[in-house]
């Protein structure tokens, strides 16, 4: 019998799926609750949160975009300050606990803002065009965005219980 999806939370990707019986498997061979919420064992897979995916396509386009940058500083600031993003969400999705979950996305999305800032100077001294600059605060935004829809979503989830 298939699964019908359902958003979670207004967060962009996180689904649960509902199913007929709770008994039921779905294809993927996972197990959701049916009450809505997201069992905390699949919180633990980052690579199933959007915001991971995001910020993974974020570091990427960072590290083709400074490629041939110049100023090694610059370049080595904003690249560990992309990877930080990543990293930090994947840490805190194996964190164990949701209060350091949430620890962990705020230093996610403080190293987001450090990229997105960087972005300004990347633009003022030439790095890169008024328009990547533009483009990449944008990115920046929808990551923060979403990290802090998790945050929400994390709270809420522990008001409840």
């Amino acid at each position: 019998m298939p699964c019908i999806m359902r958003r979670v939370s207004g967060f962009r990707g996180l689904y649960r799926r509902r199913t007929p019986d709770a008994g039921h498997r779905t294809q993927d061979k996972d197990w959701r609750l049916e009450t809505g919420d997201i069992k905390k064992n699949n919180m633990k897979d980052f690579e199933n949160l959007n915001v991971w995916k995001e910020s993974r396509q974020l570091v990427k386009d960072v590290y083709i975009l400074m490629k041939n940058c110049k100023d090694y500083s610059l370049k080595d600031q904003i690249q560990r300050a992309s990877v930080s993003v990543i990293n930090n969400i994947a840490e805190g999705a194996e964190s164990g606990s949701d209060m350091q979950h949430i620890r962990y996305l705020n230093i996610s999305k403080a190293s987001c803002a450090e990229v997105r800032s960087m972005f300004y100077l990347c633009e003022d001294i030439g790095a890169c065009s008024p328009e990547e600059a533009k483009l990449f605060r944008d990115k920046t935004k929808i990551v923060i965005t979403g990290i802090q829809k998790l945050i929400n979503y994390l709270q809420s989830s522990n008001a409840k219980h």
